[in-house]
């Protein structure tokens, strides 16, 4: 994302006052990038995700871990499971 103000997954340059008041889940900067990839195809599988990771971010994650991620971005609405193994974004990308 490009100079994005309200970008979740990199809160560094925040105060630490205003980084107590953020819901901890917010934090995880890593639903950033993964849903960061979405926006560049539609609908993707865990192992597309785990490429995608790496080339776009130079993030390297288990594929256990990527998968409850992708369970806790299912259940907070932002994506969807599309069919088994194959997940796309639920929020507009504007």
């Amino acid at each position: 994302m490009k100079n994005n103000i309200f970008d979740v997954s990199s809160v560094d340059d925040l105060p630490q006052e205003l980084k107590k008041e953020l819901k901890k889940k917010n934090l995880n900067a890593n639903d950033g990038k993964i849903l960061e990839l979405f926006f560049d195809k539609n609908d993707l599988t865990i192992d597309e995700i785990l490429i995608g990771l790496y080339r776009k971010h130079k993030v390297i994650q288990k594929r256990s871990w990527v998968s409850n991620r992708l369970f806790s971005l299912s259940k907070a609405g932002k994506i969807k499971k599309v069919r088994k193994g194959v997940y796309a974004i639920t929020i507009i990308k504007k």
